[in-house]
């Protein structure tokens, strides 16, 4: 893959993340497609298409790690702190579940296989 088609590529990412971020991505793309120098440039193409993808499951899990450390922040002693608990464990799984798709899609893609 050449530098142009790198760089329009983190150009377009650029759009939706921060600039550190950004910087992130950049390195290790950059550092990765110089460990895979003679790797079919498909693969390299199939990673730098899936990090948009990448991105959000990684946010997706650090906003679920973010909510079990922070933990549930009332008292389940009443009926209304069970609902309120329940709510809160139902949603944390869900985001957890969210994380676990986004991850094996975005894995998929990168990797060119099915998920």
């Amino acid at each position: 893959m050449s530098s142009k088609t790198t760089a329009s590529l983190l150009a377009e990412l650029g759009k939706h993340v921060s600039p550190p971020m950004l910087e992130l991505v950049d390195t290790l793309v950059r550092g990765y497609m110089s460990l895979r120098k003679g790797v079919a440039p498909e693969a390299n193409a199939r990673l730098i298409a899936s990090a948009p993808e990448l991105l959000e499951a990684c946010k997706t899990f650090a906003e679920w790690l973010r909510r079990e450390d922070a933990g549930f922040r009332h008292e389940r002693d009443t009926p209304q702190g069970e609902a309120a608990w329940r709510e809160w464990w139902e949603e944390n799984f869900e985001l957890c579940s969210q994380a676990q798709k986004q991850s094996r899609a975005a894995i998929a893609k990168a990797t060119g296989s099915a998920s």
